[in-house]
């Protein structure tokens, strides 16, 4: 790619109290290869050296630009203050976490799918997750660009993951326009926003994919999947929302849909037999449609040990069944 011709990508790295690992961080983002960047570092009145490390890029390279809230706020909320600071003339903008870091070669082999493509809104790649590689469901002789609804399809489906996290990709900030909710880039008002954004854009533009590591995802005791998302099994939720949206796509997702809200009906009401409050009370605040008293009777029927102990026979006996004819 041309140097001269190089688009502008905007690097969004919001961070709170993350100087053990934001150096590593800032300096993977400094020995991008792909060199027109900017990197937007929003400080979410972090009580550590966070701003000091910040401070020290920004002195020694004019791309870092260092932002301090006045006040703290929300997680995703500071997501979004950060994308609201970057250039008006960013084609790209890609929000990295403060204790993840790039390869090298990352925005540059994003970049160069998605300039070569202009219908594709989102990038992804091969991703280092903690010790393992993932994010590999993909077959490299189809080629680098993929219709974004059939690969929701796919997600939605269980059937393929690329999504990652806000790390792993590159958004199209023509594509991020067309969206209702902008200028806010992030739903503050649902919890598994990353993937969700992933899926909106997937919805209405083409995907990119890179075969090959581009990102690392730091797992850690602190991180906020382990301390909240594991521990109120937050996906029950992003799994009912998403199926509700688009179950239009066919007929199978529907009855995903239908499925999934037994379910999730049935995990409630075991939370609400062993006092979990804490839990209910998590689900409450982002469920959009409440139960009916029918959905958890169904779903204890449905879903409860020994209902799925059978089912689980049963599949393995027709599997056998049909592999035997």
């Amino acid at each position: 790619m041309n140097s001269k011709n190089e688009p502008l990508v905007s690097v969004v790295v919001p961070v709170y109290n993350g100087d053990k690992y934001l150096e590593l961080c800032l300096e993977s983002i400094l020995n991008q290869t792909y060199k027109n960047w900017e990197c937007i570092i929003n400080n979410n009145c972090s009580t550590d050296n966070t701003l000091e490390v910040a401070n020290r890029f920004a002195k020694n390279d004019s791309r870092f630009q260092v932002y301090s809230n006045e006040i703290f706020v929300k997680m995703v909320d500071n997501w979004n203050l950060g994308c609201s600071k970057i250039n008006p003339n960013s084609k790209y903008l890609k929000v990295v976490g403060a204790d993840d870091w790039l390869f090298p070669e990352s925005l540059e082999k994003m970049i160069e799918i998605m300039e070569k493509n202009p219908s594709v809104g989102v990038c992804s790649s091969y991703r280092l997750n903690d010790r393992r590689v993932d994010l590999s469901g993909l077959d490299i002789w189809d080629g680098n660009v993929y219709d974004g609804k059939k690969l929701l399809y796919r997600h939605l489906t269980k059937k393929i993951d690329i999504s990652g996290s806000n790390t792993t990709v590159l958004l199209s900030v023509n594509h991020l326009k067309k969206l209702p909710k902008y200028p806010l880039v992030f739903d503050p008002n649902t919890y598994h926003q990353d993937t969700e954004l992933v899926y909106e854009l997937m919805n209405i533009s083409d995907v990119g994919f890179v075969f090959q590591v581009l990102t690392y995802t730091r797992r850690h005791e602190d991180a906020h999947t382990t301390t909240e998302g594991m521990r109120f099994k937050t996906l029950f939720q992003l799994k009912e929302k998403i199926l509700w949206e688009y179950q239009y796509i066919d007929p199978e997702l529907t009855k995903m849909y239908k499925d999934t809200r037994l379910e999730y009906a049935y995990f409630m009401l075991s939370r609400k037999l062993k006092g979990d409050i804490k839990t209910i009370n998590w689900h409450k605040t982002y469920i959009v449609r409440k139960f009916k008293p029918g959905e958890y009777i169904l779903g204890a029927i449905f879903h409860n040990d020994l209902s799925q102990m059978i089912k689980k026979v049963n599949t393995k006996v027709l599997n056998q069944f049909e592999t035997h004819n």
